[in-house]
């Protein structure tokens, strides 16, 4: 039984002086490292000319319900400084179990490449319905430096 509570009480120490040592190896004022935030582009900037830093991320976040059969679909990129990654992602707004029709987000991830500039156009359409007019658009020039 001694033994056990010399080794409890062994391992206590070294446990305290573990953490003591963690403590120290980090600056007291050392601010906590954030994440960059991505620029985000939202209905708001519709239209704009907005600049953006050769090699920075953005997003392009749109409002939308899928569930009206209407998406938002990327229609032109022109340019050739900017580049799309990856497939829009949609997520659904939080809402009660067992309720339809709810609306949510969709946000289109983007690279800019280089210097210049690029046009990019969405639509929120019904895939199906060929020529139809989108029941909305969103616009915006990227200018990179």
């Amino acid at each position: 039984m001694k033994r056990m509570t010399l080794f409890v009480a062994a391992l206590s120490l070294f446990a305290a002086g573990s953490i003591l040592l963690a403590e120290d190896a980090v600056p007291k004022d050392a601010a906590p490292k954030k994440e960059k935030a991505v620029k985000q582009l939202t209905k708001a900037d519709n239209g704009k000319t907005v600049e953006i830093a050769v090699g920075k991320p953005f997003d392009v976040v749109l409002r939308g319900n899928p569930t009206t059969g209407f998406q938002w679909q990327v229609e032109k990129i022109k340019g050739d400084a900017v580049v799309q990654k990856g497939k829009a992602e949609y997520v659904v707004d939080k809402h009660p179990d067992r309720m339809v029709g709810v609306g949510g987000t969709y946000t289109f991830h983007f690279d800019v490449k280089k210097a210049g500039k690029t046009k990019l156009r969405f639509v929120n359409i019904r895939s199906w319905e060929k020529g139809q007019k989108p029941v909305e658009t969103f616009e915006a020039v990227i200018e990179s430096k």
